[in-house]
């Protein structure tokens, strides 16, 4: 069977290929996931306070993406310097930069910076990439448990809060070509 132009050919992490027809799987995301729907998460995305993270962002976030995380666990992180995200120009675009404007722009150390601020107990990666999605579309992808295995990266979160904030460094670099 020959490829149409929605083919996507993903070479994971772990050497396998995933082939998908992207047309579909888009059409049939966007007919059934609540949150592709008009007003939902991505209708949301990128809106709100640009350089804050705040009680607001969280519930958004729980009420569009299916997440549960307590308000207590972001509370920290809302009170605190969040420099590390006024850091990040709102138009970086981690797929449209090439590689020059990525490295001048510090693009892998905001990465990690944002992803080290967010990942702590009972805020894991994917809550993390949910809200951090939310407030920079353009640079984070939502790294929930479905993509981690699509890109073929193991789902075993390390111990630690710094392991885990690098694993997740190392897995928005490999679905995004070296971040």
């Amino acid at each position: 069977m020959a490829d149409s132009p929605y083919t996507l050919r993903i070479v994971r992490e772990d050497g396998e290929s995933l082939v998908l027809d992207g047309l579909e799987l888009v059409l049939g995301f966007v007919a059934g996931d609540p949150s592709a729907q008009p007003g939902g998460y991505d209708a949301l995305a990128g809106t709100g306070a640009v350089d804050r993270i705040t009680l607001d962002d969280v519930e958004t976030v729980n009420q569009t993406m299916r997440a549960r995380s307590k308000h207590a666990h972001w509370q920290p992180i809302i009170a605190a310097d969040q420099a590390w995200l006024q850091a990040i120009p709102p138009d970086l675009d981690i797929i449209e930069a090439n590689d020059q404007a990525w490295d001048s722009a510090h693009g892998s150390e905001l990465v990690s910076a944002a992803i080290t601020a967010c990942v702590r107990p009972h805020i894991a990666l994917a809550r993390s990439t949910k809200v951090l999605h939310f407030k920079r579309p353009r640079i984070f992808p939502v790294l929930d448990e479905l993509i981690v295995q699509v890109i073929g990266l193991s789902p075993d979160p390390p111990v630690g809060r710094l392991g885990r904030a690098e694993v997740g460094r190392r897995r928005l670099a490999a679905g995004f070509g070296g971040v």
